[in-house]
């Protein structure tokens, strides 16, 4: 005799119930280690925001400080907006004639601001489709589970208490 692995459940539709729930708790648990990353993410995007705009005031002096203001990442921005500030120092270096290096550079360092906002915007977008999707699975197997099993154990339950 073949011994069977025995589901941890006993019909499949609370199995894939079960399996939603736990993919969302892992999308949960996912998503508060991933703010954890952005957070991380931000502070080095400011750090290089701050070399940017310490690079164009080392090459004018302290007066054009007055024209740039340091962006604050950490705090609760839209990628988009962040992308639209970006934009504008690169614009600012672009303006000011600066030395070919210095335009660069600048344009180096956004780019690669550029490609971590976009790895920020991807990784949330897969754990709120990671997160949907488990709670969708959940609600169909909940459904079916209902409909397919409890309804008629319900009735046969019902019944029996009718005849008792």
């Amino acid at each position: 005799m073949i011994p069977t692995i025995a589901p941890p459940t006993d019909n499949l539709y609370k199995l894939i119930s079960l399996v939603g729930l736990g993919i969302l708790v892992l999308g949960i648990v996912n998503s508060t280690t991933q703010s954890e990353d952005i957070l991380e993410t931000k502070i080095e995007i400011e750090y290089i925001e701050k070399q940017i705009v310490d690079t164009i005031h080392h090459y004018y002096g302290l007066n054009e400080h007055k024209e740039m203001e340091f962006t604050n990442t950490s705090e609760n921005e839209s990628i988009s907006g962040l992308m639209d500030e970006l934009k504008q120092y690169g614009l600012l270096a672009h303006n000011k004639n600066l030395p070919k290096e210095i335009t660069n550079y600048v344009d180096t360092e956004l780019d690669v601001i550029k490609i971590k906002l976009l790895s920020i915007k991807e990784k949330e977008r897969l754990n709120n489709l990671l997160i949907s999707f488990s709670v969708i699975l959940m609600v169909f197997g909940f459904i079916l589970w209902y409909y397919k099993e409890q309804r008629w154990y319900d009735r046969k339950v019902k019944k029996n208490a009718e005849n008792s």
